[in-house]
């Protein structure tokens, strides 16, 4: 017995010492075998405690398998996990977890169904399972950021016609992909949201003959929609429902491709102005004018635009100096307009003509009405052109039988009419008083028309910084080069006047611009010879280039003037010398030799230089040969300056400090060589009585 009981106290140390250690698996065992024997209260609280922690063990086990299930979508297998490790431990997260499970279990054994529904062509069907795999478990999907349920039912639901209840199921999604994007437009088309339909549409990029065919068809009924709504909307007063429906306008126009037909950008093209002139016509009840302006400033096709933007800029101008330039700009287009279709006096011309008269008047004497600025001068200058750009139109226009519609510049290009005005210009070049007003009137309908006007109304700067831009050195375009080398010319003057160091660079093709234009040569040449210039060297290379280039009689005048003038700048900065300075006037005679100047210059020149010789030899009492000179010069300066020396020396010489008879010597010398140039001169006398003096 004692032997026994020593094998039982050691099955029962190994039992404690495990217990201790926490191996709770193996101490059970050790504690159930000896319990057998024992049957002791106090073994059996051991064996409790052994079976409680290893239960939770193998529930830790349980969850950690269940949750590498879950990783490999192996989700029975984890829903058995977790239920097992539900009967171990007591851990309450466990029951959502299994809840979860056997709702996403569910919802995919139902979404399996609702596949092979779709499958099988059953789309009711399908929606019904899709929608039921998706009801109930609504929170899960959203936790994982998967609506494909949804998605899948309501695309379902659009393939078997129940739209409305396809698109509250859509409301309810999320992001949608490009399939369910594209059941969704059609839903919203086929419940009479056309524009709706163009929205959810607007991205889709689906290469396909039949989804083209189809979009455009909902575009168009978009378009007739938003038509609608504007003009149901027109005769109400609520300015903001009447914006928001010109915003919806706006935003058709975004849902044009580039290769949707022309006829259809035409039609939304149509549209917007059609909402812009309804709300213009609310801001012009309202007194709004700058509204009106802004809402029809890019919409130049429709007369009655015309007429309402300029009429809005005369009422801006009234009272502030705002709006000059715009009204200058479009007044002239609105006048004409009235010889258009919707002119009411169309069958009295006379009628007319008077109108536009007194119409142009009333915006002459507005513009000079307003206090003096920048911008009057600008608008001034530019309705001025403006007017005689228009009536040399209606002229030849008339005197060709051709009647087209004259507008300004900037209306011709927006509208696409710019070339058929200048075929009327080339065509009737007859008209024209020289090749200077030809020439300009194209400019202004060219390429770089809006250059030329830049530069005619005062800001240069803006015109040759654009016509940079245009890049025009090729063109063979007699209008474009015409007001490509005017522009480059001005500007190269005012450089030249700033001390711009580049200046020479803007004159590189100016002969082509005096060959078109021989006016503005003769002109450029009068103001050299007229004016008083600061920067003679500058002007005088200038005019060397263009001799250069164009040896023409008026360039020859201005650089015969301009080199004569630099001769005297350098002479006086000692940059040249005599005989250099003479050269160059004798070479502005040679370009010119009528140029009194230079010819003034070069007898002045040469008086100077004899007066020189005859101050030398005189100095050096060779009174014979000056008096010989004095005799033979053309120059009365000559002689006058002769006897002034003579005089001076005849005292000079009565004051030496030497022998008397060698100043009775020098004075006969004096007073004979006096003699030769005028016996009666009273020097002759007084040289004569210093002589009896000497000899007393």
């Amino acid at each position: 017995m004692a032997k026994k009981k020593n094998k039982i106290d050691t099955l029962l140390k190994r039992a404690e010492k495990l217990f201790n250690a926490g191996n709770y698996i193996e101490a059970e065992e050790k504690f159930l075998k000896a319990q057998r024997q024992l049957n002791s209260p106090k073994i059996e609280e051991k064996l409790a405690v052994c079976r409680r922690e290893v239960n939770i063990l193998r529930g830790k086990e349980l969850i950690t398998r269940g949750e590498q299930s879950i990783q490999a979508n192996n989700l029975s297998l984890a829903l058995d996990c977790f239920k097992q490790a539900a009967a171990l431990v007591n851990e309450p997260r466990l029951a959502e977890k299994i809840l979860e499970l056997e709702a996403l279990t569910t919802g995919r054994q139902i979404y399996d169904k609702a596949r092979s529904a779709a499958d099988s062509g059953d789309m009711a069907a399908a929606a019904t399972l899709y929608e039921k795999a998706a009801a109930g478990y609504l929170d899960l999907w959203e936790t994982q950021k998967d609506h494909d349920a949804l998605k899948k039912a309501a695309v379902c639901l659009t393939k078997a016609g129940d739209f409305p209840k396809a698109l509250d199921l859509f409301g309810r999604v999320g992001d949608l992909d490009a399939q369910a994007g594209y059941h969704f437009g059609f839903a919203l088309a086929k419940t009479g949201d056309y524009f709706g339909a163009m929205a959810q549409w607007q991205t889709l990029d689906f290469q396909d003959t039949a989804f083209s065919e189809q979009r455009a068809t909902v575009l168009e009924n978009a378009v007739d929609q938003v038509y609608r709504e504007l003009k149901a909307a027109a005769g109400n007063v609520d300015e903001s429902g009447i914006e928001e429906r010109c915003k919806r306008a706006e935003e058709v126009s975004s849902f044009i491709r580039p290769d949707d037909s022309r006829a259809l950008k035409e039609r939304i093209e149509a549209l917007l102005m059609y909402a812009k002139v309804i709300f213009a016509r609310i801001k012009w009840e309202a007194a709004d004018y700058e509204a009106v302006v802004r809402l029809v400033e890019d919409l130049w096709a429709d007369p009655e635009l015309i007429r309402l933007k300029a009429a809005a800029c005369y009422h801006i101008s009234k009272d502030r100096n705002k709006y000059l330039g715009d009204l200058s700009e479009c007044w002239m287009d609105a006048v004409g307009t009235l010889n258009g279709p919707t002119s009411q006096h169309l069958d009295n011309e006379g009628k007319t003509t008077e109108i536009q008269d007194r119409l142009i008047r009333m915006a002459h004497m507005r513009i000079n009405s307003v206090p003096a600025s920048g911008e009057k001068e600008s608008a001034k200058a530019r309705f001025d052109i403006q007017a005689r750009i228009t009536a040399d139109l209606n002229a030849i226009s008339k005197r060709s039988g051709k009647k087209i519609s004259i507008c300004s510049a900037r209306y011709a290009a927006l509208s696409g009419r710019s070339e058929q005005i200048l075929e009327l210009i080339r065509e009737n070049k007859a008209y024209f008083r020289d090749e200077q007003h030809y020439l300009e009137t194209g400019g202004y309908y060219s390429r770089v028309g809006s250059c030329l006007w830049a530069l005619k109304t005062g800001d240069i700067e803006s015109a040759v910084k654009s016509l940079d831009r245009l890049e025009t050195e090729r063109t063979s375009d007699e209008f474009t080069q015409y007001a490509r080398e005017l522009i480059r010319f001005e500007y190269g003057l005012k450089a030249l006047e700033s001390g711009q160091k580049n200046f020479m660079d803007y004159f590189s093709s100016t002969h082509l611009l005096f060959e078109a234009a021989p006016a503005i040569e003769v002109r450029f040449s009068d103001r050299m010879l007229q004016d008083e210039r600061d920067n003679v060297l500058a002007y005088e290379a200038l005019t060397a280039l263009l001799y250069g280039k164009r040896p023409s009689r008026p360039i020859a005048r201005a650089r015969s003037v301009l080199l004569a003038r630099a001769a005297i700048v350098k002479y006086n900065d000692d940059k040249v010398t005599d005989k250099q300075f003479r050269v160059m006037v004798k070479k502005a005679l040679e370009l010119d030799p009528d140029n009194q100047f230079a010819l003034q210059l070069l007898d002045s020149t040469n008086m100077e230089a004899e007066m020189d010789v005859l101050f030398k030899i005189m100095g050096k009492g060779k009174f014979e040969k000056a008096a010989q000179m004095a005799v033979d010069s053309e120059y009365p300066e000559i002689r006058e300056s002769f006897f002034e020396m003579a005089e001076k020396i005849s005292g000079m010489i009565h004051d030496q400090e030497v022998p008397p008879e060698f100043i009775k010597l020098d004075l006969e010398r004096l007073k004979a060589a006096v003699i030769v140039v005028d016996p009666f001169h009273d020097l002759v006398d007084n040289i004569q009585f210093k002589i009896k003096s000497i000899g007393a």
